[in-house]
Formats: C-alpha cells, sequence, structure tokens
C-alpha cells in the first residue's frame, strides 16, 4: 500500500521535469532538485519562481505528503488555492507550449528572441541587449540608464500590431537606444517567464521601467501595458524619465560616491604597496650588504687564517730544513792540512770564520751560512756565493771546496739576490 502511495506521488514525466529544473537553476544536486519540485507538487513554473525568489533549502518530504491531485482537492477545501500570479501564468504557459517549452536562461533565450524578432518585423529595432537579464540589470547600472524591459507574449493578439507599427519604427529605436538600456524576452522562455513574474506583468503587450543600481536589485518604476504608437510610447517613456530622473540622479551620486570610494581605497592600497615594496627594497638592500659584509668578513677570515696556516707551514718547514742542515752539517773539524778554512762576509758587512774539510762541498758551506742566517734572524732567503781575487761565482754545490779552489783557506762573499 505504502509503495503504490509513493509511485503515486511522482508524475511520469519526473525524470524530465528535474533535468529541467536543473538546467534553468544550474543546481548540481539531482535528489535536491527532486525534492524541491516535490514540494511544489511537481509544478516545474511554480518551483523555478520560488528557487528564484530565494527559496534555496526546501524542507525534506513528509512521508504521507498528499498526491498532486490531493494537495489540489485539500487546497481548494481550505479556501487556500495556489497565488493567482503563479496560477494563471502556469495555465497560460501550459496552455501555450505545453510540458515541452523550451527552458533556457542567458544569452541563447535572448538571442533567440531577436532572431525571431527580426525575422517577423524586420531589422530596425531597439537594440536588445542580448544576454541574461542580470546582465542587462549590470550594464544599466554601469551606464547609468533606465532599463527597458519588454515582456513578449507571441501568441498574444496585439503582440504583431504593437511590435510592428512601435517597436520596429526609427522613432522607438533612435529614443530608446539614447536613454535606455533595453532588455526583452519571448514568455516562451524561462527566463523572461520568471521574470514577467517578479514585475507582476499582467496584459501585453508589456513593458516595465527599471531603475537599477539599489543593493537590493533594480525597482520597478513603471509598467506600460497595451498597443500604444510609436509617439505615444516615446511620450510616456520621456514622461517616466521626467519624473524618476531625481531618483536615477540620486542613484548615480550613489554609484559616484561608491567610485570615489574604491578608487580611494584603491589609491590608499596601491600606496600601502608601494610603501611596503620600498620597505622590503629596503630591507633587501640591507640584507644584501649585511651578507656582503659578512662574506667580506668570512674572506678576510679565511685570507688570514690561510696565511697564518702557510706563514706556520713555512716555519715548520724552515726550521725543520735547519734542523736537518745542522745535523747534517755537524762539529767544526780542527784545523789541519785536510782543513780548508773559510772566510765569509755577508751582506751586512759582518764577518764569519769557520773551517771545512777540503773534501766538504759548497753545499756545506752554504748549509753552514742558512743555518748561521736562521739562528740570528737575518732575512736572506736566495744568495750567491763569489771570491773577489779570482772573481768566481760558485753555483755548483756539489764540487769539493779543493776543485773550486778555496783549499787552504779563502774569503766568500755572500750577495742576497733579493736585494
Amino acid at each position: 500500500l505504502l509503495a503504490l502511495r509513493s509511485s503515486a506521488m511522482v508524475p511520469a514525466d519526473a525524470d524530465e521535469l528535474v533535468e529541467r529544473f536543473q538546467e534553468v537553476t544550474s543546481m548540481q544536486n539531482s535528489d535536491f532538485a527532486r525534492t524541491f519540485l516535490q514540494q511544489h507538487s511537481f509544478q516545474l513554473d511554480s518551483a523555478i519562481a520560488a528557487y528564484m525568489a530565494g527559496e534555496l533549502e526546501p524542507p525534506p518530504p513528509s512521508r504521507g505528503a498528499a498526491t498532486p491531485a490531493e494537495a489540489g482537492q485539500v487546497a481548494e477545501g481550505q479556501g487556500q488555492p495556489r497565488s493567482w500570479p503563479v496560477r494563471m501564468l502556469g495555465r497560460a504557459l501550459r496552455l501555450l507550449f505545453g510540458p515541452s517549452r523550451p527552458v533556457s536562461f542567458g544569452p541563447s533565450a535572448a538571442q533567440a528572441f531577436v532572431d525571431r524578432f527580426e525575422r517577423e518585423y524586420g531589422q530596425v529595432h531597439p537594440s536588445f541587449v542580448v544576454d541574461g537579464y542580470k546582465q542587462a540589470v549590470q550594464l544599466a547600472t554601469a551606464q547609468s540608464k533606465f532599463l527597458l524591459v519588454y515582456l513578449h507574449s507571441p501568441l498574444h493578439q496585439d503582440t504583431p500590431r504593437f511590435c510592428r507599427q512601435t517597436l520596429a519604427t526609427a522613432q522607438c529605436k533612435a529614443f530608446i537606444d539614447e536613454h535606455f538600456v533595453i532588455w526583452g524576452g519571448s514568455l516562451e522562455y524561462s527566463e523572461p517567464f520568471v521574470v514577467s513574474e517578479s514585475i507582476q506583468s499582467s496584459g501585453f503587450p508589456f513593458m516595465a521601467v527599471l531603475l537599477c543600481g539599489h543593493s537590493d536589485g533594480a525597482h520597478c518604476l513603471e509598467r506600460i501595458e497595451g498597443v500604444m504608437g510609436g509617439p505615444a510610447l516615446v511620450e510616456r517613456l520621456n514622461q517616466s524619465m521626467q519624473r524618476h530622473r531625481g531618483n536615477l540622479t540620486q542613484i548615480q551620486q550613489q554609484q559616484q560616491r561608491r567610485q570615489d570610494s574604491q578608487q580611494l581605497r584603491q589609491e590608499q592600497n596601491l600606496e600601502f604597496e608601494r610603501a611596503l615594496q620600498a620597505d622590503r627594497e629596503r630591507e633587501a638592500k640591507e640584507q644584501a650588504e649585511r651578507l656582503r659584509l659578512e662574506h667580506a668578513e668570512d674572506e678576510a677570515r679565511s685570507k688570514a687564517e690561510l696565511e697564518a696556516a702557510l706563514e706556520l707551514s713555512e716555519k715548520l718547514d724552515k726550521e725543520a730544513s735547519l734542523k736537518r742542515k745542522r745535523d747534517r752539517l755537524g762539529a767544526e773539524p780542527p784545523a789541519g792540512t785536510d782543513t780548508t778554512k773559510l772566510r765569509i762576509m755577508l751582506p751586512n758587512g759582518s764577518k764569519i770564520d769557520r773551517k771545512f774539510l777540503a773534501s766538504g762541498t759548497i753545499e756545506a758551506v752554504r748549509d753552514f751560512i742558512d743555518v748561521h742566517l736562521g739562528d740570528n734572524g737575518i732575512p736572506i732567503e736566495t744568495y750567491s756565493l763569489s771570491t773577489n781575487y779570482p772573481k768566481r761565482t760558485f753555483e755548483n754545490d756539489s764540487i769539493t771546496l779543493t776543485d773550486a779552489g778555496l783549499h787552504p783557506q779563502s774569503v766568500l762573499y755572500v750577495q742576497d739576490l733579493d736585494a
């Protein structure tokens, strides 16, 4: 029994209605869309109007919800029928277009209306906004103009005459294009139907003058219904403009104040960003300078440490070399026939007397001089050994003193080659 009752609640075309509802409202959740439609007895037009009015969170369906037929009987029995605009418009749309009427919002519906208008009434017509109603409101707000809405009822008996003799005239086109942003739509599409219900149209042909720019949306200032000629429509629109010019001026002033405030905020933000960027650049420069100084200090420290290490290494190498030379030199030999006595003259004028074995080499003499220079802190690194009479310079350290002609005695001069 419960299963039969539950199946009776859902119409046969429920899936198609859910798809149409999702297409119009851009709702992604099909279960949510189905629940929303069920709360409106699967009346697509009523559900769309409620959704557009902001009823976004429907209560969960009750287990014993009535069928659409039962809901109508209960409503009639209690004297609480659905609101007449929804009921009448819903019936009219179902009568005119049936269950397969197009469901479309935005540019596609607007372009379809303009294309059909031009096919039936020609190319001369006001410059309709070929976009959605919301975008038309935004455009009117941006241009500080009134928004003129034309709702087209294609099967109304007065529609062809009004379009051909009024809208499709050069006079209306010129006046409307100069003073208004105009948006039009055919009631065979969902968006114009929702707009029609929103601004409460009741007769056709229908036009409405809207004031845009309010924080709570567009306000309908005047409704124009029925057939009238081009001059009469221009006069009616002109009178409406004159009556509500103060309202438009007030909106323009509010927009100007908002723009000035926004520009001021942008300038303040820009100045703040500039100051912040300057601080960042200054900090970056200071940081770079600190890093440069730290790097220079590190390099100087590393260089000093390297120089100290090299100096110490040289010192140690020199000390080791002197020790080897001292050990190799040995004690001074006693005087005798096999001993050569040498007087060594240093560049500073001092002289040193020392005996060497005649069989010893020039290298032994150099060892002695090096040890003496090192022990006495005399800074001579590179030097030559020579005699004056005869003038000779000894470059071969391996020859003996006898072969060098220094035996039994001689005077050697030390020449500082770095001086």
